[in-house]
């Protein structure tokens, strides 16, 4: 038996050896020595679906976290260029970060720091908007259905119960709740992050995830969080999100319920009747009213979306994902 168990171990030893010489003379290749961040659509559905994000789990592997000049580098590779985006030619990727690179600051070029910001926030708008669409074709057939004199199934009753509390419309005020479930022009979310965020290098864009710096409070006129007045004490009254589209689906959610918005969405369901897109040029005007200390600050906001040509992203659409599941709120 003692000299089984001595065999065993020379046998050991013997493939040991072999292995640190094979290894001496031909050396692992370089990308199995150690895992390098890369970037890949990584996301989860309730029921293991494609494209629709249920919780954010980031988009990079490896050792390494994701930076600036990565992201700066590796997304043409995919196609995404947003002026191909905004002639019409090319969907936007279904490619969405949990948070902002932490060294977006480091960009030497302004525009270069531009580009990514928007290439990281415009598909977070267009999947909030995307959730948004499935709620309003739900709600257009339902209205349907009522104007027609149908039966509502116990299902629809109920949706619309949630939705009316969700959207603060009025109970079986359809109409009302029509105003409310829509979307927001890419456009204007895109320069109100920009704005709010310092061009995603403010501390609660990275510390909170809030691109828009929502305020707590629900009152009708109040100023919002930017980084600007950070030292003023306001940080603590912004909210903090698990990550970026939970910002961006507060920041469209404000839009369509906060009463410091009616003007804007009165404007927006104009637009609707009258058969013309949603502009967000000229929706501006319709957030002068939400609060009297923001003087200039949709002048600031159209300022940003002229100078960066935003409107002709007001017709982005993501990529096709076949097999989608809806995801949890």
């Amino acid at each position: 038996m003692r000299i089984l168990h001595y065999g065993v171990i020379g046998t050991m030893g013997a493939l040991v050896g072999i292995l640190v010489v094979l290894v001496s003379v031909r050396p692992p290749a370089e990308e199995t020595r150690a895992p390098q961040a890369r970037l890949v659509p990584v996301f989860q559905t309730d029921a293991g679906g494609f494209g629709l994000p249920n919780r954010m789990i980031g988009i990079t592997t490896g050792a390494r976290p994701l930076t600036a000049d990565s992201l700066s580098e590796d997304i043409p590779g995919m196609g995404y260029d947003l002026d191909l985006v905004g002639s019409g030619n090319v969907a936007v990727p279904r490619l969405f970060l949990s948070n902002l690179p932490s060294d977006l600051e480091s960009l030497n070029e302004e525009e270069s720091r531009k580009v990514v910001f928007f290439r990281v926030v415009l598909p977070l708008i267009l999947y909030a908007n995307e959730e948004i669409v499935a709620d309003r074709k739900r709600l257009w057939r339902i209205r349907y259905a009522v104007r027609r004199g149908l039966r509502l199934s116990p299902q629809d009753r109920l949706w619309l119960i949630i939705k009316a509390e969700e959207y603060r419309a009025e109970p079986g005020d359809l109409d009302d709740l029509a105003r409310r479930i829509d979307v927001v022009p890419p456009s204007l979310a895109l320069a109100t992050a920009a704005l709010n965020s310092d061009w995603g290098t403010s501390a609660l864009s990275h510390q909170r995830n809030a691109l828009f710096g929502l305020p707590v409070d629900a009152a009708p006129q109040v100023e919002a969080v930017t980084s600007s007045n950070l030292t003023l004490g306001r940080a603590q009254e912004a909210w903090s999100f698990d990550s970026l589209l939970e910002s961006v689906r507060a920041y469209v959610q404000n839009l369509n319920v906060h009463p410091a918005y009616d003007q804007f969405r009165e404007t927006r369901a104009d637009m609707r009747r009258g058969g013309a897109p949603l502009d967000g040029v000229l929706l501006i005007p319709s957030l002068k009213t939400a609060s009297q200390q923001r003087a200039g600050y949709t002048d600031t906001v159209q300022s940003i979306m002229e100078a960066n040509d935003l409107r002709r992203l007001d017709d982005a659409r993501l990529q096709y994902a076949p097999s989608v599941s809806e995801p949890s709120a």
